[in-house]
């Protein structure tokens, strides 16, 4: 694993949401593939200079693993607010769209839930953290408003895509989950444990064999018979980091561990850390833990 980290990265838009993290990707193992400001697709691997250049609605971004060849796109579908991210998985290629409709492959560019992605309301100004695996392509960004809200409070935007390690099919050719979430009331990562609708994960199933579906809705991290975030299990009072496990409501067992987040008993709010700052080598966001730079996280 080849990771990079970007701790408070200052964002005051969806735009500039979307953009600091697919620029990045762009610098760490990704390559623009095409984007259009909702007027004018531009392909040939071009890509937006700006945030601004996402700020109409129907602007769009693809990229791509460089690697994998696995594509992800950003769509603006209301004023920088709502968002669509799309996925398209390895070994397929994708067909130019055109002003409004991102490239896409017309069989397996699959869709998250187009829906609020940013907030609009109250504080609207986010810092993000982002890590990156530059070599397998996964990436997980968290956004928190700023000035921290404080109380049992920490992410209100989970964005990510995620290659894990398969546990129940070890020869799973395609062991990604991608997911897309926002919550107004600034826990979004509480929105990804144990229950999953609205379809903010998805994930190929049977990628690639008979049976094969695109599973969104079912997907979801599994806290371990709830104790990510539970504050009374450890009466020693530290911080306990366990393995992050997705499962799949439509079937037994989990699917897989995750290969970068940890889970984290008791909550933790990301101004606070992991062991109230310890070495500071993870950044705590309520239940989960993930890596960070040994650098405290600001309000």
């Amino acid at each position: 694993m080849a990771t990079v980290i970007y701790r408070d990265l200052a964002c005051a838009s969806g735009q500039e949401f979307v953009f600091k993290i697919f620029s990045r990707l762009v610098s760490n193992g990704y390559q623009s593939i095409s984007w259009s400001d909702g007027t004018t697709r531009t392909g040939s691997g071009a890509a937006p200079a700006a945030a601004s250049d996402l700020s109409a609605s129907d602007s769009w971004w693809v990229i791509k693993h460089s690697t994998s060849n696995r594509h992800y796109t950003v769509k603006n579908t209301s004023s920088g607010v709502n968002w669509i991210m799309s996925y398209t998985p390895y070994n397929k290629s994708i067909s130019a769209g055109d002003a409004t409709t991102p490239d896409n492959h017309a069989s397996y560019t699959k869709n998250l839930i187009d829906n609020q992605k940013y907030p609009n309301s109250g504080t609207t100004d986010i810092k993000l953290h982002l890590v990156i695996d530059s070599v397998t392509g996964t990436f997980y960004a968290f956004g928190r408003r700023t000035p921290f809200v404080g109380g049992d409070t920490a992410a209100c935007i989970v964005m990510f895509s995620e290659i894990f390690t398969p546990l129940t099919w070890p020869d799973d050719p395609e062991p990604v989950v991608t997911g897309f979430h926002f919550n107004d009331n600034n826990n979004a990562q509480s929105g990804i444990v144990d229950s999953c609708p609205f379809n903010r994960f998805g994930k190929w199933r049977r990628y690639g064999i008979s049976g094969e579906t695109w599973e969104n809705g079912t997907i979801l991290f599994s806290s371990l018979f709830s104790a990510a975030g539970n504050t009374t299990l450890n009466p020693s009072g530290q911080d306990v980091l366990y393995d992050a496990d997705y499962g799949d409501s439509n079937m037994p067992g989990p699917i897989g561990k995750s290969s970068m987040l940890k889970m984290i008993n008791p909550y933790r709010s990301p101004i606070v850390g992991v062991d109230s700052g310890g070495e500071l080598n993870w950044a705590a966001f309520g239940q989960f833990a993930i890596p960070n730079d040994g650098i405290a996280l600001g309000s």
